[in-house]
């Protein structure tokens, strides 16, 4: 009888680490998934050049999603886009072709990835009304190069939802090796300004507890 009422507790104690380990000890079960689209998010850059002439461009596709944990713990985020090299757009033919051929090499190195490492400093809860800043920590890879990147990130609350606008600066001939586009008297910056702008609901940052409450 000892041994069967062992074997029993055993089997129950296995149940329950497996579903502790599966669904979290929380009980929240899997994240909340926020996929980007073009009718959310925005993802950008711009740099400067001589002539008194700003180039910017944008994103026209991507894909990328930021999972937000039932429980809401800061540890349990994670976020990811991945940009394809040929829909970055300067609405300028010939500067793109240049951009996703020569500069990017988009044959040998079709997408730009970003997948995060942390959220430092991420409250544990959100208040409605109250801004908030974080950094966006993880690796970016461009032209087969990866590199870790702190992006400084801004929260404000708007009316059902909160929008995330992260700004970095990067150095790209230097880091990622890719070559100076300039062109005689048109010189561009060395230094390139990356951005993403997202618009989440706020019905995704709502624990369980907040939910039954």
């Amino acid at each position: 009888m000892k041994k069967e009422h062992s074997a029993k507790q055993f089997f129950i104690l296995s149940l329950v680490f497996v579903a502790a380990t599966t669904f979290g000890l929380d009980g929240y079960g899997e994240a909340k998934e926020h996929i980007f689209s073009p009718e959310n998010t925005k993802v950008g850059f711009r740099l400067d050049s001589t002539l008194h002439r700003m180039v910017s461009g944008t994103a026209r596709k991507f894909n990328g999603k930021v999972a937000i944990p039932r429980g809401l713990d800061p540890k349990g985020y994670y976020t990811e886009i991945i940009v394809s090299v040929k829909d970055m757009d300067t609405a300028n033919e010939d500067r793109d072709k240049k951009m996703h051929e020569t500069c990017f090499e988009a044959g040998k190195n079709p997408d730009i990835i970003f997948r995060s490492t942390e959220f430092k400093n991420f409250p544990a809860r959100l208040e409605k009304g109250k801004e908030f800043e974080f950094l966006l920590v993880g690796n970016l890879t461009i032209k087969g190069v990866t590199k870790n990147v702190a992006i400084p990130v801004k929260v404000q609350y708007r009316a059902n939802g909160y929008s995330f606008h992260g700004t970095v600066w990067l150095n790209y001939l230097q880091d990622f090796n890719i070559p100076d586009p300039s062109v005689f008297i048109f010189r561009v910056a060395k230094r390139v300004e990356v951005f993403f702008e997202t618009d989440i609901p706020s019905s995704l940052f709502e624990s369980r507890d907040a939910v039954s409450q």
